[in-house]
């Protein structure tokens, strides 16, 4: 899972950085260096170097995906890093290097998820707990800051088999529907 986020994370970012620059065609090419990282790089129409994205994985196993421009500054990373008790956290890092965010996802001892999203000073913005009961149905909470109850979801099934979603928020609609799209329930 953590993979295909730092997959799509790469993408959006590279993406986003060349739609803003202007609409052109681009070309990639990938290697592996000698130390086992794999690196793909975008040429632009005239072949030229536009940007490179950098996987590497360390001794510990930990992920990082790295993207620098066409003169080899950092744009943007992505670093996965796995502890004792098999918490991954995901943090992203700016051009500065400075984390811009962090995703702990970890599991408690009855193993239901938890994320912890954090800012770049590690201070929790929201949590996201997940359970789910002896019948099968989910509940999701979505906590702010202060740990205020601002979203919550249950799932469940009806006696046809179909999932069904209830939504309880006292937030404005344009939020509740960010969050949600940032969660993945939306």
């Amino acid at each position: 899972m953590i993979h295909k986020i730092v997959r799509l994370v790469t993408f959006l970012v590279v993406m986003s950085v060349a739609f803003t620059a202007t609409a052109q065609t681009y070309t990639t090419s990938r290697d592996v260096n000698i130390f086992g990282d794999t690196v793909i790089t975008y040429h632009d129409q005239t072949g030229a170097v536009a940007y490179t994205a950098t996987n590497t994985t360390d001794i510990f196993g930990n992920k990082t995906a790295k993207i620098t421009d066409n003169f080899g500054r950092e744009v943007q990373s992505v670093k996965n890093t796995t502890d004792i008790l098999g918490n991954v956290t995901q943090t992203v890092a700016g051009n500065n290097g400075l984390p811009k965010a962090s995703i702990k996802v970890s599991k408690d001892i009855f193993g239901n998820d938890q994320k912890v999203i954090s800012d770049p000073q590690g201070l929790t913005v929201a949590t996201l707990r997940t359970t789910t009961d002896a019948m099968g149905n989910t509940t999701k909470v979505i906590t702010d800051a202060s740990g205020k109850d601002v979203i919550t979801i249950n799932i469940s099934k009806d006696i046809f088999g179909n999932d069904v979603k209830k939504i309880n928020t006292q937030m404005d609609t344009q939020s509740a529907n960010k969050i949600l799209k940032l969660s993945g329930e939306l």
